[in-house]
């Protein structure tokens, strides 16, 4: 089996993560699949070729102990299993019975290996398979030099091939796909269907974009919502993460120019629609609930960071056309998220800058800014010390300080040297802070006062 699998494994994936939604991508193969075809074949090849040539001459005692190892690499073998592979697999697509029944074997095989709730094979990856074994010879030339190709290595091979006319553009495309498939990456998806304007790699985009909505659910049902999830959602990972990569195939598709095409058009809004749904009918409700709740004492991280990840998801689906209005749930999470801003400044500590600069970021990206006055010297107080330890400044927390020191320094304008001793004291304060750094962090017109 090593010999025969050994001509799949460039491009064959062992990840269940391309399973997880109703779109197959064409062009995919399992190795669990594979190992399913692989045992159904060897009842049709011959009996000399499954066995290893190092054992053939020697006795059966001999032969039944080498196969507790692996036999040593023999080319001319494995070459043997691949050609005889390709002519079972064309008699068996040529007769309609015959692949029938050699299809009802493979997939009663997926079953028995707990494929379970994964559309089962049929013709198109017969015709997948024959493809992948009909050039996996100069497929495995080109993987054996680096370990891991890149995207240009591949694109630069099957320019070559296509070129040379020796391999059917079909085969050729398969490749592509099998390395698009191995590293779901959008921009090769892009660059292929330039190489090769193919349906098959816009359905293989729309399977993507599926697969990326799917595990987006589940992340966000895991990570923001709470939920327990079985063994076998191990893939629900970082929403953030998992929402540019839902963008990345929604912006490759629009590239494409496949919304033209009614079908394709209406599965995308569909994934969409229904991504739009967990967030404002699960998750948007949830958060708002949890935030009404929430002390600066009892606050969850989660919450906020659901805060964070839904309020992005928003304003990106509202750049593509593609978002719903939230003004209403927008101003009720603006005035809780004011409230605890407030509350938080009550409560000092050496950390209440960094939950109060969260807040103050989520508020901006809801739209409804937390208004910085000169006249709350808690807040003055919270950002001077901060730069008086001089602590790290970025993200929101960055964000917050300069425009408080930016509303101090206009106040100062504003009034020349008739302010308060806690906006001086404050400026001084960013003074100092910038002079110690190499790099200027806050407004430039400090080094005029």
């Amino acid at each position: 089996m090593r010999h025969w699998m050994a001509w799949l494994r460039p491009v064959i994936v062992e990840s269940d993560t391309a399973f997880i939604s109703d779109f197959r991508p064409p062009g995919l193969f399992h190795a669990i699949d594979a190992a399913a075809v692989w045992l159904a074949l060897a009842k049709r090849l011959p009996a000399p070729l499954l066995t290893a040539p190092s054992t053939a001459a020697v006795g059966s005692g001999a032969a039944e102990h080498a196969a507790d190892k692996a036999p040593p690499w023999d080319e001319e073998w494995a070459e043997a299993l691949r050609r005889r592979s390709l002519a079972i697999l064309g008699a068996a697509m040529r007769s309609p019975c015959s692949q029938e029944a050699l299809l009802a074997e493979i997939n009663q095989t997926r079953a028995a290996a707990r494929r379970t709730g994964v559309p089962p094979l049929g013709g198109d990856d017969l015709r997948t398979l024959a493809a992948m074994l009909r050039t996996a010879p100069e497929w495995r030339a080109v993987r054996r030099s680096p370990g891991h190709l890149s995207s240009s290595d591949v694109l630069k091979f099957l320019e070559q091939a296509l070129q040379s006319s020796r391999t059917d553009p079909e085969d050729l495309l398969l490749l592509g796909l099998a390395h698009l498939h191995e590293h779901q990456d959008w921009h090769f998806a892009e660059v292929l269907h330039g190489l090769y304007p193919s349906e098959m790699v816009e359905a293989a985009a729309l399977a993507h974009l599926a697969m990326a909505v799917r595990r987006l659910r589940l992340a966000i049902d895991q990570h923001l919502l709470g939920l327990r999830l079985g063994p076998s959602k191990e893939w629900a990972c970082d929403p953030s993460a998992l929402l540019n990569r839902v963008l990345g195939w929604y912006d490759r598709l629009s590239a494409l120019s496949v919304f033209a095409d009614r079908q394709i058009a209406k599965e995308v809004q569909l994934l969409i629609l229904e991504l739009g749904n967990a967030v404002e009918r699960d998750l948007d409700p949830a958060l708002l609930q949890q935030l009404t709740r929430a002390s600066v004492r009892t606050v969850p991280l989660r919450t906020l960071r659901g805060l964070r990840f839904t309020l992005t998801f928003g304003s990106e689906m509202s750049k593509r056309q593609r978002g719903r209005p939230r003004a209403a749930w927008c101003q009720k999470v603006g005035a809780q998220l004011a409230r605890l801003f407030n509350a938080a400044l009550d409560t000092p500590s050496p950390t209440a800058l960094d939950l109060v600069s969260e807040i103050f970021d989520l508020a901006d990206a809801a739209g409804h800014p937390i208004a910085i006055s000169v006249l709350d010297t808690r807040l003055l107080a919270s950002v001077q010390d901060t730069l008086l330890r001089h602590d790290p400044l970025s993200g929101a927390k960055l964000r917050l300080v300069k425009r408080t020191v930016d509303a101090s320094l206009a106040e100062q304008r504003r009034l020349k040297w008739w302010v308060s001793d806690d906006v001086r004291s404050l400026i001084e304060a960013a003074a100092r802070f910038n002079s110690a750094r190499s790099e200027v962090a806050l407004p430039p017109a400090l080094a005029h006062n």
